[in-house]
């Protein structure tokens, strides 16, 4: 954003209408670079799938911005993996399980005060809960 064109009657209230936080979200709401890289290998009934994911740095704003001496928060480029492995029973039944985040990796630490939850860590790309596992059974009738 390189400019807010207020009309007359708004000028002065630039930084309201478009404040520091809501501009540089518009421009890193989400990190610039992400990379996906999936590996699928099947052997008889066994079924393994990996993706891991990387994502950028990226850059928000914070509630009271810079001009009140509040730096803005930068969240470091993270990699995450996912894995599952899915066994075939037969042609009407599947059983898989996996995790998604497996390593357990977390968002860059930030000041509470400062987050859309009131929590260290706010929701960027992969999440602030960390690992989870599931199981999941497919049946066709």
């Amino acid at each position: 954003v390189t400019g807010i064109h207020a009309p007359a009657s708004l000028k002065g209230y630039e930084d309201v209408l478009l404040s520091e936080r809501e501009r540089l979200f518009i421009e890193q709401g989400g990190p610039r670079s992400k990379f996906t890289l999936g590996f699928d290998y099947v052997t008889g009934a066994l079924d393994t799938d990996l993706k891991v994911i990387h994502y950028g740095p990226q850059t928000l704003g914070t509630f009271d911005g810079t001009a009140a001496g509040v730096p803005n928060a930068h969240y470091e480029a993270k990699t995450s993996a996912d894995l599952a492995f899915t066994y075939t029973i037969n042609k009407n039944t599947k059983f898989t399980f996996g995790g998604t985040n497996i390593f357990n990796v977390k968002p860059t630490a930030q000041d509470p005060n400062e987050t859309d939850n009131g929590f260290k860590y706010d929701s960027v790309q992969f999440g602030l809960n960390g690992a989870s596992y599931f199981g999941r059974l497919w049946v066709k009738f």
